[in-house]
């Protein structure tokens, strides 16, 4: 059963809602950017409907088919619900995740996960919009997946699990978020998920690999669009709990992260950002909560660092990124992280990504490299609970620091059927009992000789075919294969996975670890 009704058509240049974050989608987004010359500024998403040339590629979504049959409509190219007049529009659809698979190197251990979710989208009046998801899961994941959930408590992207050690893993989430700009270049949030920064597929400052988290978040375009100001304050929190009150489980200790990133788009084909990250001490355990250093609460870029340096209790981080078309349908990209120079805590992305390659429309090819070097994003010993993570999960890369890996991706799509091909491989390089890519390992590089390296060799392939039923929902059904090898001194692990299934793909989830 479903619902339509539309009294006036509603006009989609008042809408405020953030876009999805899938990669995939984001490859169409930018494609329609580029072919258009557009002055927006990508590097900071999710990005907004009707910000500074973002509404020039709203029919990244839009289904010019024909379907002859109201239930074909409904299925392949519109919401399920929506309700519409002329100052207002609500949208309700079904999302969900069903996979089923075996792993052919582990005796064919059988995988599952069955996700149902539900997404409500609304638009009021022509500057106020909100969304909201809950999601509920159960799986059986690829072994490694599973260790990651028995190590950290927790699955890449989509927080903490039940049932941890067991085969089956129960999860819950939510996320959402209301949006409101009281003038044409301003955008006020507050909600509860992730953002992305910077041009690649994965993000040396801030990634959406970590659990949704509370944010209010402030973006402001100014100088004629070719400057673009985003400041945003977040709850984050640890995997360790308070000491035992008398709730049956008590809350987690906590910490506040400020994020502020300045891009500047003197034309088109160049795009210059300037990041800076913290994170802020909100608990002791011989007190238990603090307030937060006054400069948490700062929305000026640069005042976190000048008023705690580098090495201070509270975690500062500086980062530049960069964006550049040298040809028409090809960019270059690339980032650098600052954690402490003096003490070469630093990291480097560098990529390059190209759109209708070889004269074939819609295929994208996209290359890069990400390096960290050792204790990246580490804090002391004693201030562990300012690591840059949420959640026990990085806030940049997945594999914390002291790491270098390589990136390459294929893409292409033709009337709704697509493939992908992915790699990922990594060259990790572990200290001493534990392993630099644990966000929580310790900062141990000032003072101190030079540690005794393990190497650690990952390599991740993925190929992926699919039907993309629905462009409202990202409805796709796929059959993939995911091959992935970890060597280290003491042997090999040799994984390969086979799938299929339905899921409506609009965020990212990171296996490729």
């Amino acid at each position: 059963m479903y619902i339509t009704l539309s009294l006036i058509a509603f006009n989609a240049q008042g809408q405020r809602k953030n876009l999805p974050l899938n990669h995939e989608l984001n490859y169409a987004i930018q494609h329609g950017l580029l072919s258009k010359d557009s002055s927006a500024h990508t590097s900071m998403r999710p990005y907004i409907e009707g910000k500074w040339g973002i509404n020039e590629v709203r029919n990244v979504q839009v289904d010019s088919g024909l379907y002859y049959y109201d239930f074909t409509q409904k299925l392949f190219k519109e919401h399920l619900v929506l309700i519409q007049g002329d100052d207002y529009r609500l949208t309700v659809d079904p999302l969900g995740n069903f996979r089923m698979g075996r792993d052919i190197s582990d005796s064919l251990r059988i995988m599952v996960r069955n996700t149902r979710a539900i997404r409500v989208q609304g638009d009021l009046g022509s500057n106020f919009s909100f969304e909201t998801f809950f999601y509920e899961n159960q799986a059986k994941m690829p072994r490694y997946i599973g260790e990651y959930a028995s190590r950290t408590g927790t699955l890449p992207g989509e927080g903490r699990v039940k049932n941890v050690g067991s085969e089956v893993l129960d999860f819950g989430y939510a996320m959402g978020y209301i949006s409101y700009s009281p003038m044409e270049n301003w955008n006020f949030q507050v909600g509860y998920g992730k953002q992305f920064i910077g041009n690649g597929y994965r993000s040396m400052l801030l990634s959406d690999f970590a659990f949704n988290y509370p944010y209010v978040r402030t973006t402001y375009n100014f100088g004629q669009g070719k400057f673009q100001y985003a400041s945003t304050f977040a709850q984050l929190s640890s995997l360790t709990r308070l000491p035992a009150a008398t709730t049956p489980e008590a809350t987690y200790k906590r910490k506040l992260g400020n994020f502020h990133y300045l891009s500047f788009k003197p034309f088109s084909k160049l795009e210059l950002g300037v990041f800076e990250g913290a994170v802020f001490k909100q608990y002791e355990d011989t007190v238990g909560t603090v307030p937060a250093h006054f400069s948490a609460y700062s929305p000026i870029l640069g005042s976190s660092l000048i008023a705690n340096g580098f090495e201070s209790e509270n975690n500062v981080v500086l980062g530049l990124n960069i964006l550049y078309r040298i040809f028409k349908n090809t960019q270059l990209y690339g980032q650098l992280i600052l954690d402490n120079p003096e003490e070469q805590k630093m990291g480097w992305q560098a990529g390059v990504k190209a759109f209708d390659c070889f004269g074939m429309t819609n295929l994208y090819l996209q290359l890069e490299v990400n390096s960290a070097n050792p204790y990246t994003y580490a804090v002391s010993d004693n201030n562990l609970i300012q690591n840059w993570s949420h959640m026990s999960a990085p806030l940049a890369h997945p594999y914390g620091a002291s790491f270098h890996e390589f990136v390459g991706i294929a893409y292409y799509e033709k009337e709704k059927i697509f493939g992908q091909l992915k790699t990922s491989s990594g060259v990790i390089r572990s200290i001493g009992n534990g392993y630099q890519n644990d966000i929580n390992f310790p900062d141990q590089y000032a003072g101190v000789s030079e540690p005794e390296f393990k190497t650690i060799y990952n390599n991740v392939q993925e190929l992926t075919f699919g039907y993309k039923f629905n462009v409202k929902t990202n409805l796709t059904g796929f059959i993939s294969v995911r091959n992935r090898v970890r060597a280290e001194k003491v042997g090999v692990v040799n994984s390969t996975f086979i799938s299929f299934g339905m899921r409506t793909n609009l965020n990212n989830l990171y296996y490729d670890f």
